[in-house]
């Protein structure tokens, strides 16, 4: 009996989602990643962070977030067309129902928002270790090719 409600309860699910229209799904998907109080949050958190690691101080600025949000916005916008163009080039009809499928279920919209959530700190972590590389490569640099430097002095 089991096996036979969850066949129905797929098929039933099949069924919906064959009605969508593939473009539609696509930007459901987009809309999902990009559009949630999450996302912005995430966003937001990664340009301040952003700001941080290249020592711009906000700090002075008595209200950011109004001069940040019509840029979010506009951002926003503009993201959306990408990374639709991105995603019916890369992704096949098939890659989109399975993801539209997943992320239309609790689960997958909490997968996408603790991949938001994770969005600053993935950030840091790649400023921060793209920087001790290049720092580990201007040294490698000065030492084996110091004439590269002796413009610099």
């Amino acid at each position: 009996m089991k096996k036979l409600v969850l066949l129905f309860s797929v098929l039933i699910s099949l069924t919906i989602n064959a009605d969508i229209l593939f473009e539609d799904k696509v930007d459901f998907v987009i809309e999902q990643q990009l559009s949630s109080t999450v996302a912005i949050k995430g966003i937001k958190e990664a340009t301040y962070t952003a700001l941080e690691l290249i020592d711009i101080d906000i700090s002075i600025i008595t209200d950011f977030d109004q001069i940040l949000n019509p840029f979010l916005d506009e951002y926003l916008d503009e993201i959306k067309i990408e990374f639709k163009d991105l995603y019916l080039e890369t992704f096949t009809q098939e890659e989109i129902s399975a993801y539209y499928e997943f992320i239309s279920q609790d689960a997958g919209s909490s997968f996408i928002g603790k991949q938001v959530l994770m969005t600053s700190d993935v950030m840091e972590i790649s400023f921060k270790v793209t920087n001790r590389m290049m720092n580990r490569l201007n040294n490698r640099l000065i030492r084996d090719y110091p004439e590269l430097y002796e413009d610099l002095y």
